[in-house]
């Protein structure tokens, strides 16, 4: 239930003995899914080894100089993923009891993460669809005549943007870029996205292309937007939440003729990262939780996808003979 590993890494770092022959460890226990999945996840490299049960080496800093002529003993720290199902528990499967319980629970997508140990269905998460099968592609150019677009949510601690491109032929949208800061200011903010435009053959003064986050453009003069000019022009993004997570959803959903018409190339992997372990709001089930730090690429990501080629009421998503929903 943590979103970050601080308080773990805080234990840890209480781990240590006075009698050299004595290694202390560290065990932990969790469940898939909550604000805390993608950081459990990469750490012990769930994605990497589904299976489990594959020690590998966690290498820190090296020894500052000053210790190493008095430390006696060296050693190495290991890590390992031990799946855990139900059916690996002898006690609970005494009786069925527990197993009907879970077999009622109305989320399924809970129940088999419950049951099976499964970390790729991602339980508690919003965009449940994401396989990396399914939306992860090998990276390769953009050819020319693919119209391409830019969004951007705007911030000082977390400023995010995606870079998509549609292709025609296949009606296949790609995130094939994406800008990611800390922490900078509004002119630097700007000075960065267009040195990633020239490298991505965009042109940063072209609005038809950059959707931003409509706060820019509120406030007193100079606003966001004001300041951000000198260096890149935006169009007012449109901000409705839930038809942007509706349309985000039916894009990355496969059919049973056709793929998933977005996918991510491998480069921008974190927007991927991003799609997968953003947890569902408790508060409304149909919006993403905004106090994980994970839909700062999302809300760029719905800002362009809706403003530029899906507006509300437009037919679009009907034209691309993907399935509709209630506006």
């Amino acid at each position: 239930h943590w979103d970050t590993p601080e308080q773990i890494d805080f234990v840890r770092s209480r781990l240590r003995s006075t009698h050299a022959e004595m290694k202390p460890y560290f065990r932990s226990t969790t469940n898939p899914g909550g604000p805390g999945h993608q950081w459990v996840s990469e750490r012990y490299r769930v994605e990497d080894y589904p299976q489990g049960y594959v020690l590998f080496e966690v290498k820190g800093d090296d020894i500052p100089e000053e210790y190493k002529s008095k430390i006696k003993k060296t050693s190495k720290d290991y890590r390992t993923y031990i799946p855990a199902r139900l059916k690996d528990n002898p006690h609970l499967m005494q009786n069925d009891n527990y197993i009907n319980t879970l077999l009622s629970l109305p989320d399924k997508t809970l129940v088999k993460a419950l049951l099976e140990g499964d970390w790729s269905v991602l339980a508690g998460t919003f965009f449940d669809e994401m396989r990396p099968n399914l939306h992860i592609v090998d990276d390769f150019e953009i050819p020319h005549d693919w119209e391409r677009g830019f969004g951007y949510d705007y911030g000082y601690t977390f400023p995010a943007g995606v870079y998509v491109a549609f292709d025609p032929k296949d009606k296949i949208f790609y995130i094939y870029d994406y800008y990611l800061d800390s922490k900078v200011t509004i002119e630097d903010q700007g000075r960065a996205i267009k040195q990633k435009h020239l490298e991505n053959q965009m042109f940063p003064e072209d609005d038809e292309a950059n959707y931003a986050d409509p706060t820019i453009f509120q406030g007193e003069p100079p606003t966001v937007y004001d300041r951000i000019l000198m260096n890149i022009n935006f169009q007012r993004g449109i901000n409705n939440r839930i038809y942007g997570w509706n349309l985000i959803r039916t894009l990355l959903k496969p059919s049973e003729k056709d793929p998933p018409r977005l996918k991510i190339l491998k480069k921008a992997k974190y927007v991927y990262d991003c799609l997968k372990n953003v947890p569902r709001s408790d508060k409304n089930p149909d919006d993403v939780d905004t106090n994980s730090n994970l839909d700062h690429h999302l809300d760029a990501l719905r800002y362009l996808l809706v403003t530029k080629w899906f507006l509300p009421n437009s037919g679009r998503i009907e034209e691309m003979g993907l399935k509709s929903w209630e506006y």
